[in-house]
């Protein structure tokens, strides 16, 4: 299913980044909602909503730009950020996914204990994986819109059937 490949996607890029965790968040009705939040042993984060930084999220969102952020604490944008602060986050990337222009979510990678985690090879390879999961969400939309237009078109045919004509 989609929600496995993107589950198995998070947990690479987990890995090839030295993460502690890592999140795919959609845009929803233009609010960001949580699709995949994994943990480097491989685990679903239960609250995967509270272990991200809000404010870096929507900046990438307002601006569709990477962002690397070195030591959010320090950071002068973010280091006042509630969510920066609570989470004693360190290093950050987070990167806009897109499909043919259109914004569709971020990925996003964090760590609280190591600083200047990220750096241009890492985004150059999240980059790659974030391309990846936009493909991934791109063909999970179009499956949906195919049922939907299957259900429809069952809908209608029963509402255009008509019974007991004799040709």
């Amino acid at each position: 299913s989609i929600s496995q490949l993107l589950d198995k996607l998070v947990d690479q890029v987990i890995e090839v980044s030295n993460a502690e965790r890592g999140f795919i968040i959609l845009l929803s009705d233009n609010e960001p909602k949580v699709a995949v939040g994994r943990n480097l042993h491989k685990e679903n984060l239960a609250d995967a909503l509270d272990l991200f930084s809000d404010s870096i999220v929507s900046q990438v969102i307002k601006e569709q730009k990477a962002l690397i952020i070195s030591d959010a604490l320090q950071d002068e944008t973010f280091k006042t950020s509630v969510s920066v602060v609570q989470l004693q986050l360190s290093s950050v990337m987070c990167l806009p996914l897109r499909d043919r222009g259109k914004l569709l979510g971020v990925l996003y990678v964090g760590n609280s204990r190591i600083n200047s985690l990220f750096d241009n090879q890492s985004l150059k390879l999240l980059t790659i994986f974030a391309a990846q999961a936009s493909l991934l969400l791109q063909n999970a939309l179009l499956v949906n819109d195919l049922v939907l237009d299957k259900q429809q078109l069952a809908e209608r045919i029963d509402e255009l059937q008509y019974s007991g004509i004799i040709g």
